[in-house]
């Protein structure tokens, strides 16, 4: 390839977003995904209708998986195919991520994400049965309020997922509520209280063309004027209380809409790691004092995804 004959190792670490960045580049050969793909189909990992549909970074993520290898003969360093995946078993472990950028021919870059066990980051804090929780900004893609006459159009079900259709792709919907077995609520604007949610599904909400409630134009109107029009007017399922709020969030290898009772302000935390009687707890990457004394833990968005949503793998 006209290349020098001794390779080049760049190794980086700097700090970024209240994370460690580790960062290794080399001048090799790369990876080529279609190899690393058929590699795969051959050792029954994959299905070739998995690979026709995968992109090309899906493709050269599938070097994590238990089991595989491109080594031609198993010797006692390689070939068994107990390499990547060690390394991603062990940075999930710990919080972190793993992200490879590969050209053919010039070389591969990973870079592998690690929180602190004691820094300072940005958050968006939410609350959820009256509890507050911190999602670190580094994991959020944005925020989405879907109005209480929109959700039964826009939020609809593959196989057992609840996904919402977001700029043209489906998103996978997760209850926080849910995942971490609280009661489900949810916040009364008008009267500035939580109150328990009884809705079974997540687009259980009433469209105001409801069939329960066949009335023309002029008497809608008239219904939307009177503050005592009965239920067609004041059912929750309409109230601005009803509204969605979805935390939309992103690991190295997922995106998902984290559904909330209640979006707050973003804040600058401390992050305090757990106790080790609680370090067993998934889905939690630790915890923050807020400013009025109370304790608020941070979310692994990663955990709760693999634990509370098989589907929406």
């Amino acid at each position: 390839m006209g290349k020098a004959e001794k390779g080049v190792i760049i190794l980086k670490a700097y700090h970024e977003a209240g994370q460690v960045v580790i960062q290794i580049r080399d001048d090799g050969k790369g990876l080529d995904g279609e190899a690393l793909a058929a590699s795969a189909i051959t050792k029954g990992l994959i299905t070739a209708e998995q690979a026709l549909i995968m992109s090309d970074k899906e493709k050269v993520n599938l070097i994590f998986l238990p089991g595989f290898s491109m080594a031609k003969k198993v010797t006692d360093v390689s070939g068994r195919g107990v390499g990547m995946d060690v390394v991603k078993t062990n940075l999930d472990k710990l919080g972190g991520q793993v992200e490879i950028v590969s050209e053919v021919e010039n070389g591969t870059t990973i870079s592998i994400k690690l929180p602190l066990t004691l820094a300072i980051i940005p958050c968006q804090i939410i609350t959820t049965s009256g509890e507050r929780y911190a999602i670190p900004q580094v994991n959020l893609e944005e925020l989405l309020r879907i109005p209480a006459n929109q959700v039964k159009k826009r939020v609809e079900k593959v196989g057992n997922a609840e996904v919402v259709r977001l700029h043209g792709n489906l998103l996978p919907l997760i209850r926080l509520a849910d995942v971490i077995e609280a009661k489900r609520n949810y916040w009364d604007q008008t009267e500035a209280k939580q109150k328990d949610d009884r809705r079974g599904s997540i687009a259980d909400r009433r469209g105001k063309t409801s069939p329960y409630f066949q009335t023309t134009s002029e008497e809608q109107d008239a219904q939307e004027k009177s503050a005592t029009a009965g239920r067609s007017v004041t059912d929750l399922r309409l109230a601005a209380s009803s509204a969605l709020n979805i935390v939309v969030v992103s690991t190295s290898s997922m995106k998902y809409g984290l559904i909330v009772d209640r979006l707050q302000d973003s804040e600058e935390i401390v992050i305090k790691p757990l106790g080790r009687h609680l370090q067993q707890c998934r889905g939690y990457a630790g915890a923050t004092i807020m400013g009025d004394g109370c304790i608020a833990l941070i979310l692994d968005v990663s955990s709760l995804a693999r634990n509370g949503a098989p589907d929406i793998h």
